[in-house]
């Protein structure tokens, strides 16, 4: 009986583990594709802990401009929880605007159109308003 509940809490840390080694490294997007815009969005995650983020948008109108804008850190794992950072000195420059630290997400599960079991990577907290809500695919 020992045997088998060590077996089992082994399996369950492997799966736990197996989760969350996904994230290291990974490419996670979203994109997309109005009628009038196209909007995307990119998560590099690193092997070395550094990420780089990629948020591009094109809305067709006169006044309007391509906008690309490029944020950089250092992401860990708390938990279930990513957690991304960019140090203001080191990462925030003028190529690379977007400053994601405290920004949080997690692995999520979803079904799709078809009823398939999808994986996510959801976006839960941010101190910018737009990357809260958000959820990428792994590609």
């Amino acid at each position: 009986m020992k045997r088998f509940a060590v077996t089992v809490l082994l399996i369950l840390c492997f799966q736990t583990n197996m989760l969350w080694g996904q994230l290291a490294p990974a490419n996670y997007s979203a994109t997309y594709d109005l009628s009038k815009s196209f909007i995307e969005y990119k998560l590099v995650l690193q092997d070395d802990n550094t990420f780089n983020f990629l948020f591009y948008r094109k809305i067709e109108c006169e006044q309007c401009v391509e906008e690309n804008k490029y944020g950089k850190g250092t992401w860990r794992i708390e938990g279930k929880s990513l957690l991304l950072t960019s140090n203001a000195e080191t990462d925030i420059n003028d190529e690379f605007v977007l400053n994601l630290s405290n920004s949080k997400a997690r692995l999520i599960q979803k079904r799709n159109y078809e009823g398939q079991k999808v994986a996510l990577l959801k976006f839960y907290e941010s101190d910018i308003f737009w990357v809260k809500g958000m959820e990428l695919q792994p590609d």
